[in-house]
């Protein structure tokens, strides 16, 4: 598979900001040395400016069994080997450094499978008519990382037209795929009407095809015919539809935000894709974040992903973001946040369809949290239409079920539970 070659960078533009040397950026210096050095090892390029940090952080006493689950749970785990390797080697014990290297290798190996596998699956999807944009996973690694192995990623994620959307479904079983919804015809009406994406299954295989960019509870008016795009070249002969740089990290700030930045892998992207594309129209970034309504995830999105990433964010931008008491108090709570072990397991624990007081700050007027917060709390799943299935002229009453039943009934259920079992 291809690669980009070395890791490091000394790519400098003018008005751009990238990591400090010698200082560790403003948001790590109170955490633990393992979050700190994990933030600093886990960057897909200038994690050499911080090479004598590295190797200080990696000689302390440090709780490796900590480093290594937050950089499993980050899905930076190949970063953070690759750093320790090329800079710490010799402070990293035996069993760590083992763990590291075994799991960055199968991780290699897993990408280069469900690339192939991906490959295939787009191939017979055109073949059927439907072209397809793939975004996060391969692609993102394949274009942005220095190698196919650098980067983690367990679901192949691509978006068609809702039109499409059934036309795949039957592609996919008709290859072997299983939904793990199972939805029936009158649950598969609820999910596509509210949700964004089915996961398909097969022999070790995610598959996720997308109907939207990002749930409805968190919508943004970003349509797929709007997306410019690039043909990914694997080879002489294939190639996969990708958004163009631009799109490419308006996606990612807003995929991260409706994610509510759980994972750092998140924020890497980002930073990735700033160090591939040196010549990124910022004001075009600016506008379309502003049309959006997204400006506070864009400051959000530069300060988090320049402190710990090392993203190369224009210096105005930057400063915009340093000056914004809400963002920096965001921040804040991200990093804290991406720096617990238990709190990261809680991320990933809740759906996100829950509300979450960060999502509701996110957002940048008091009309569009209030319509965050209507339909976080009113969107139907599968789970939903499953325990009160409704027909579709009834669709509107679950408006008013979906709440009664994940906050009135749900807690309820728990609370007598837990008083039964005492």
């Amino acid at each position: 598979m291809r690669t980009r070659g070395m890791r490091t960078t000394n790519m400098k533009t003018a008005g751009m900001s990238s990591a400090t040397p010698r200082n560790a950026p403003p948001l790590l210096k109170s955490l633990c040395p393992e979050a700190r050095l994990l933030f600093l090892a886990a960057r897909p390029y200038g994690a050499d400016e911080h090479a004598a940090e590295i190797a200080d952080l990696a000689a302390q006493a440090l709780d490796w069994n900590v480093f290594c689950e937050l950089a499993r749970l980050h899905r930076v785990l190949p970063l953070a080997h690759a750093t320790l390797a090329e800079y710490a080697r010799q402070h990293v014990p035996k069993r760590a450094y083992a763990y590291l290297s075994a799991q960055t290798t199968m991780t290699t190996m897993r990408n280069e499978a469900n690339l192939v596998e991906l490959m295939r699956l787009d191939s017979r999807m055109r073949e059927v008519g439907v072209e397809a944009l793939h975004y996060k996973g391969a692609t993102t690694a394949l274009r942005m990382y220095p190698a196919l192995g650098s980067r983690t990623f367990h679901d192949m994620d691509f978006i068609v037209s809702p039109g499409q959307v059934q036309r795949v479904c039957t592609q996919l079983e008709a290859d072997g795929y299983q939904n793990k919804q199972q939805p029936t015809d009158r649950e598969r009406r609820i999910f596509e009407k509210e949700l964004k994406e089915y996961l398909y299954l097969k022999d070790g295989f995610n598959i996720e095809p997308h109907w939207r960019f990002t749930p409805r509870r968190y919508a943004f008016d970003l349509e797929l015919d709007a997306i410019r795009r690039r043909d990914v070249k694997l080879d002489d002969h294939a190639g996969l539809l990708a958004p163009g740089p631009e799109d490419s990290l308006v996606l990612m700030m807003l995929v991260g935000a409706s994610g509510f930045w759980k994972r750092l892998q998140m924020l890497s992207d980002i930073a990735a894709c700033t160090h591939t594309f040196s010549t990124l129209d910022w004001h075009w970034l600016r506008a379309e974040m502003q049309r959006l309504r997204a400006r506070r995830i864009l400051l959000l999105s530069a300060l988090l992903s320049h402190e710990l990433c090392a993203a190369v964010i224009p210096d105005d931008l930057l400063a915009e973001a340093r000056q914004h008491a809400t963002v920096v108090r965001m921040a804040r709570t991200v990093v804290e946040k991406l720096a617990s072990v238990d709190r990261c397991r809680k991320a990933s624990a809740h759906p996100p369809r829950q509300f979450q007081r960060l999502l509701w700050q996110m957002r940048d007027t008091l009309g569009d949290r209030l319509v965050y917060l209507a339909r976080t709390t009113t969107t139907a799943s599968h789970v939903h239409a499953r325990r009160m299935p409704l027909s579709p002229q009834l669709h509107f009453l679950y408006r008013g079920l979906v709440p009664l039943h994940d906050y009135l009934a749900i807690p309820l259920s728990r609370h007598l539970r837990r008083l039964k079992a005492g």
